[in-house]
């Protein structure tokens, strides 16, 4: 928070000694307790230990991950990492309503940002041989050729780790995934999943360390409740995943290749350690898309009607936004999660300095 705002908020408090400080709860995996906390100004924020929250009414700020997350002291007070905004967040973060929301809000940032997508039903299909449309998808496949140029990437909407995804070249492949490939996956709730997408594969990616990468940023959207109002805010510095082994055009059953996740003590930050790599223009030119991908995330969320559940006086959701880059530097949205976790997250200090600065600062100052 800039000293301004600071300045501001002690003066209104000096006025009115009435003002209650606001409420957070911190329960996480990833961080010593005792370092967030010191990043909240205590004259301002109280914490609430584990064991007052179900004596208080309301909380202003909640972060929890892990088992904590399924306490159920948060599910009845519709509060949480994953109850914020009701159910308006899976317009982007379900994979199948993420490309088809984004090219209808912006059809020309559609064609440049998304790679292009379809989606599968496989509900009330009753003929394994025939689970879809064929001449639709085998038109995808050059006529069914085993045409290495032609790459699709097919993946359940509900899955998320990797679980469930293949790249395939032709039809009959794309139908062995669906059908048996994917009793395999390593999520078994993900198994019978009737409603999957294939995109196109990017097949030159941008490397880093001769390693595929992708940039994981995170947004806040933000809803006040009682001025019917919202806020969409990108967190300044991002965290790059890469893949374990080098890149290769081909082995693509192989996901030490083709998937990048967190490697223990190789992750690197955006835009920082970004623009060391691959200078200060493209790092540049990188951020512009990534901002401009984020504000059409937002005005999706803001057109499905995003709010807070009706107890709650304002409340936010924290997205993941995942970002792929290709070798011609072109910028490209591969999905939108609704929980980031922090197990990846290098500086964890960094991480909740952004929050406060956003809910504190420039938010709803006024309320404190």
């Amino acid at each position: 928070m800039n000293e301004k705002n600071k300045n501001n908020i002690i003066k209104r408090n000096k006025n009115n000694n009435k003002i209650k400080k606001k409420t957070f709860v911190i329960r996480t995996d990833y961080a010593d307790r005792r370092i967030v906390e010191k990043l909240f100004n205590r004259k301002y924020w109280r914490y609430v230990p584990n064991k007052q929250i179900d004596k208080v009414d309301y909380i202003d700020f909640v972060y929890v991950d892990g088992k904590a997350q399924w306490d159920k002291r948060f599910w009845e007070k519709e509060i949480g990492v994953f109850s914020a905004l009701d159910n308006s967040k899976y317009s982007v973060a379900d994979k199948s309503e993420l490309y088809n929301n984004f090219v209808e809000t912006s059809p020309k940032m559609g064609k440049k940002y998304m790679m292009k997508q379809y989606d599968i039903d496989l509900m009330n299909n009753n003929n394994k041989k025939e689970l879809f449309d064929t001449d639709k998808y085998k038109k995808l496949f050059n006529n069914n050729n085993n045409d290495k140029d032609n790459l699709w990437i097919v993946k359940p909407v509900y899955g998320f780790k990797g679980s469930g995804i293949a790249v395939v070249n032709n039809y009959k492949d794309l139908v062995e995934h669906l059908t048996k490939d994917r009793e395999k996956t390593i999520l078994q709730r993900y198994q019978d999943s009737e409603k999957w997408v294939i995109s196109k594969y990017i097949r030159n990616p941008l490397l880093i360390n001769g390693k595929k990468f992708h940039i994981r940023m995170i947004l806040m959207y933000f809803v006040n409740n009682d001025k019917g109002s919202s806020r969409g805010f990108l967190f300044k510095e991002g965290v790059i995943f890469s893949a374990k082994k080098k890149y290769s055009n081909s082995n693509y059953e192989d996901k030490e290749i083709h998937d990048s996740h967190r490697v223990k003590g190789e992750e690197i930050t955006f835009p920082n350690e970004f623009e060391e790599i691959f200078g200060k223009e493209k790092t540049d030119n990188v951020t512009k898309d990534i901002v401009k991908i984020a504000n059409v995330i937002f005005k999706i969320l803001k057109n499905n009607g995003a709010k807070c559940f009706p107890l709650n006086k304002n409340c936010f959701h924290l997205f993941g936004m995942d970002i792929m880059i290709d070798e011609n530097f072109n910028t490209k949205l591969i999905e939108c999660n609704s929980k980031i976790g922090l197990s990846g997250y290098p500086n964890i200090e960094q991480y909740f300095r952004n929050i406060i600065d956003i809910i504190v600062g420039d938010l709803y100052p006024e309320t404190l």
